[in-house]
């Protein structure tokens, strides 16, 4: 038993057998015999001729050249790269395709690299990548041949400092990749090999610099590939390469047993694939793009016969390929050939076009979708002015890149509106050889039918009575349909930089001065909002006007407009910026402020509530000597938006005596204490000046002052002066005064005055004072001074030192000089009566050495009777050398009885001199 189609491909043999079911691009089934000459100009269209077979249902970036993380999405299969050349001269052509996102990761989830892994294609393409494109920006400097990191010089200058690239072509590895290894997270493994896939590492670093320049700025960014197709076998040459030769591409799909439909190369006519291949190699039709997850294998195969006009059909059991080009006829068909009725179907409406819209793959606007219409001008084509309007046929050139080619195949189209008119059906026993489009010619005078016509079917019958005979369905097909010569009006190359790229800038950047506070100089940045629909906030920045670099300063969400910065000098001039950011990370052009200086001079509140904390008597009187100067917070208060806290350095002190400032002092406190050390100038009534001064010289509030005075003492009271020999005593009432100091007595005798300071605090004795009459007063003064003393009433007073001894002075004085022997006796009589007398007390301390003694002696003696009561005590030091005798004599005795009281005292020092 020989192969077969077989399985899924054996319905569609039959179908094509008995029913000449006729596909053409877009999917659509034309049965021809059923549908009549309706589908007839339609029919010759580039055809498969294959049934509705494929795999849909996955997501494609090949298609739509889209960044996917869908594990649905179907990999992309990628044909072509050996032609056209797309520089016009060498180099061969590309293919432009998406990529699957299968990983990524932000390292430690706050780094600043965001590395992802990418799948672009299958592998087994050429290792020639001309262009990686990041959100359609072209990151590479010369094209990647090899796998592994991409050099740092392979990559665009304006992209090396932010970005790496590390790629793989699919081959056998054992190891994973380098990047991956580092960046990819701790859930990466060595297992992760990336056998049979070409893909892509990227690690993208975000700086400061990249968000100021707007580089590489979308985390979710699409990444695109230019890059060489499968490397498959070669119809024309038989080499394994990067072909662009569509049979070459159709076969390999066909019986790829991978991505293809893995089809016994056996049913496949190899012959028919040469000899098309050949025809596209001598006349330059080139087929380069991707297989599409959205299509059928049919509509793969249809999109890639539509870049030469090919037409695949089944044939003695294999699949069989060819060209809808103009031949000459294999054979002819008249009445005599003919057997029995032969049918005829028109051209209706229903399928009828007059232009045809031509859409294709255009490499020099980033491999976009243009289209363009044959005719070009329609205003003067013939058909379309006759039917009054455009009734436009959509075809699809995707897998071709060159116009003239595509002009070529659509003019083909155009005509065949015009001459495809007629579908015939006949039964003969001559077209046993004839193959589907093989040329023929018909004649039948009475359906005045002669001319040329294409084989759509050939129908061999099976049944007894007309074995030997087939039916042939042709359709007209004559040689003008190949004449068209309509160039056809381009696109021009170039990218356009769509609008969705940009991001609307903000305006109206002011720079509001607010001083300097505790963090340093404030500047308080204003802006006009940013009217861009995908807005998601601002970045601020600022630099010395001197500098080249700008520092990031912050960024704001979209309500906010408005940013301080602070610590900046006050006296250097400076530059300031604001960008707006998008959804996508993309910034607005930078509005500035340039040579703005952040010195500003205001003033700050003045101090309120100022008082004199230990006053007295009155508000702005104390007793003290000190000055407790107080007055009311102001940390709360809001200046310029802010805490009051933020501007405020110190509060400046100054001291006035009168109008003239005496002395500077600074606190940060709201109270000031005016110590009496500090004030060096005693000054009794200062006048006190408080300023609250900011970080900037030009920062300070107005001057509040307060005079506060610490008054004279007050009048003394209970003055007593008396006289003495050769002084003057005085005594008065102390004073409760907190400053008191001391007090100032005034003596006056004729026109002689003496003043005398005291510091007692109650009592004095003035020296050195004659014999006289006086009139003396006294007044305090405090620690500020002796200014302004309130004086007591003046009092007379008489000194007189003289003295005339009676004769009771007489015998005192005596009794005085005669102390020492009766003291000495005295103590005598004790030591002897001490035995007697338990009531008296004796203690001798003596030292005789050489007959020189010294001694001290103490007596303590009480006596008490029924009617008397006295005591006596007496102290005696006695030195003796040689008859040189010093003594200390003392004697203290009292007595008392039921009518008298008596107390002595008496003190002698007398020395004896030989």
């Amino acid at each position: 038993m020989g192969k077969s189609l077989g399985g899924f491909f054996g319905a569609i043999i039959t179908a094509v057998i008995v029913a000449a079911a006729v596909y053409f691009t877009g999917g659509t089934v034309l049965v021809a015999v059923s549908w009549g000459a309706a589908a007839g100009a339609a029919s010759l269209v580039a055809t498969s001729m294959l049934g509705q077979i494929g795999v849909s249902g996955y997501g494609d970036v090949s298609d739509s050249l889209s960044r996917s993380t869908s594990p649905t999405t179907g990999l992309p299969v990628i044909y072509g790269g050996e032609l056209p050349h797309k520089n016009g001269v060498s180099g061969g052509s590309y293919v432009l395709t998406g990529s699957i996102v299968s990983w990524y990761n932000v390292p430690n989830s706050d780094s600043q690299n965001l590395f992802s892994e990418q799948a672009v294609a299958y592998a087994g393409t050429e290792k020639n990548i001309l262009q990686i494109y990041i959100d359609n920006e072209p990151v590479l400097a010369v094209p990647i041949t090899q796998d592994g990191i991409v050099p740092k010089a392979s990559i665009a200058a304006k992209y090396q400092e932010f970005l790496q690239l590390e790629v793989r072509f699919g081959g056998d590895y054992t190891s994973t990749k380098t990047l991956a290894s580092q960046y990819a997270g701790p859930k990466w493994t060595n297992k992760f090999l990336g056998k049979g896939i070409v893909s892509i590492s990227t690690v993208i670093k975000k700086t400061q610099k990249s968000l100021e320049n707007n580089i590489l700025v979308n985390d979710q960014f699409a990444l695109t590939v230019e890059m060489k197709g499968q490397r498959i076998f070669d119809l024309v040459d038989g080499s394994i390469k990067a072909s662009s030769n569509p049979p070459s591409i159709i076969y390999d799909y066909l019986t790829n047993t991978t991505y293809g439909m893995g089809i016994d190369p056996a049913l496949v006519n190899l012959d028919t694939f040469k000899e098309t291949a050949a025809y596209c190699d001598a006349f330059e039709y080139y087929a380069n793009g991707a297989i599409s997850y959205q299509s059928s294998y049919k509509e793969n195969i249809e999109n890639i016969c539509q870049s030469f006009g090919g037409i695949m059909y089944v044939h003695a059991g294999q699949i069989c390929i060819t060209t809808d080009r103009k031949t000459v006829s294999v054979a002819s068909f008249n009445e005599s050939n003919m057997v029995g009725a032969v049918q005829i179907s028109t051209s209706g409406g229903t399928d009828y076009f007059n232009v045809v819209d031509c859409k294709f793959t255009n490499p020099e606007t980033m491999y976009t979708t243009d289209v363009v219409r044959i005719p070009s001008d329609i205003t003067v084509d013939e058909a379309v002015r006759q039917d009054g309007q455009v009734i436009a046929l959509s075809r699809d050139y995707s897998w071709s890149y060159d116009p003239d080619v595509i002009a070529k195949m659509a003019n083909v189209d155009v005509l065949k509106a015009k001459y495809a008119l007629r579908t015939i059906s006949f039964t003969t026993s001559e077209g046993w050889d004839l193959k589907v489009w093989d040329a023929i010619n018909v004649s039948n005078a009475e359906l005045n039918i002669s001319g040329k016509f294409k084989v759509l079917n050939k129908d061999i019958a099976t049944d007894q009575e007309n074995v030997g005979y087939v039916t042939i369905t042709a359709v007209e097909a004559p040689d003008q349909m190949y004449d068209g010569v309509d160039p056809g009006i381009w696109s021009p190359g170039g990218v356009i930089n769509f609008p969705e790229l940009t991001v609307k800038a903000p305006t109206n950047l002011q720079a509001v001065r607010k001083g300097n506070t505790t963090s340093g100089s404030i500047i308080d940045l204003t802006w006009t909002a940013s009217e861009d629909p995908y807005l998601r906030g601002y970045y601020l920045y600022y630099k010395l006007h001197s500098a080249s670099t700008w520092t990031y300063a912050g960024q704001t969400g979209v309500q906010k407009l408005d940013y301080e910065l602070f610590g900046l000098s006050d006296t250097a001039s400076y530059d300031f910026g604001v960008e707006a950011y998008n959804n996508l990370g993309l910034v607005s052009q930078r509005v500035t402020l340039n040579g703005i200086v952040p010195s500003y001079n205001f003033a700050l509140p003045s101090v309120t509530g100022v008082v004199l904390a230990n006053r007295t008597e009155s508000a702005l009187i104390t007793d003290a000597p000190d000055f407790n100067i107080a007055w009311d917070s102001q940390k709360n208060l809001i200046v310029n938006g802010r805490s009051f806290s933020d501007y405020f350095k110190y509060y400046i002190i100054k001291i006035y005596n009168g109008i003239t400032l005496v002395d500077t002092f600074y606190t940060q406190s709201n109270s000031f204490n005016f110590a009496l050390a500090m004030n060096r100038l005693k000054v009794r009534k200062p006048t006190i000046g408080i300023i609250a001064q900011g970080f900037n010289d030009g920062t300070y509030s107005q001057e509040v002052k307060i005079t506060v005075e610490n008054k004279q003492c007050g009048l003394v009271q209970g003055v007593s002066f008396t006289g003495g020999f050769g002084n003057l005593f005085a005594s008065w009432t102390q004073s409760t005064e907190r400053d008191y100091a001391g007090a100032v007595i005034s003596i006056v005798n004729g026109n002689t005055s003496r003043l005398f300071t005291s510091y007692a605090p109650e009592f004095d004795s003035v020296p050195n004072i004659v014999d006289g009459e006086y009139k003396v007063k006294m007044g305090f003064f405090d620690v500020f001074g002796t200014d302004n003393i309130q004086y007591c009433p003046e009092q007379t007073i008489s000194i007189n030192s003289k003295y005339q001894f009676t004769e009771e002075d007489a015998d005192a004085i005596n009794g005085i000089l005669d102390l020492d022997d009766r003291l000495t006796e005295t103590l005598e009589n004790a030591v002897n009566e001490s035995n007697e007398y338990t009531n008296t007390q004796i203690s001798t301390l003596k030292n005789t050495v050489n007959g020189n003694t010294a001694s001290i002696s103490n007596l303590s003696q009480t006596v008490a009777t029924n009617n008397t009561a006295q005591s006596q005590a007496v102290t005696q030091l006695r030195s003796d050398v040689n008859g040189q005798i010093a003594t200390v004599n003392q004697q203290m005795s009292t007595k008392a009885t039921a009518s008298t009281v008596d107390s002595q005292y008496s003190l002698s020092v007398r020395l004896m001199v030989r």
